[in-house]
């Protein structure tokens, strides 16, 4: 039973661990794709490029991000909120 509790706790750790290791970057586009997922849009290729420039530090990120997403059918303004949330 100890060794049982030992290796869940080893395990948390590295979960935690690879959760300190992702990028901020990585992590706001993954908030704009999750938004747009829940919005009922397929998040394909297109959608996580868009969401990443939104999440980069260009002053244009954002601007383009919204811009490829309404390219592709998103609504302005889930487009508008999706971006806001990579740029988190």
């Amino acid at each position: 039973m100890k060794r049982a509790i030992a290796v869940a706790v080893a395990g948390l750790s590295l979960a935690a661990g690879s959760l300190a290791l992702a990028s901020p970057a990585e992590a706001s586009s993954s908030q704009c794709q999750k938004y747009l997922k829940q919005k009922g849009y397929v998040v394909g290729p297109k959608v996580k490029a868009a969401c990443k420039m939104g999440s980069s530090d260009s002053a244009m990120g954002k601007v383009v991000c919204k811009v490829k997403l309404n390219g592709i059918g998103v609504r302005e303004g889930h487009a508008f909120k999706a971006c806001e949330l990579a740029d988190d």
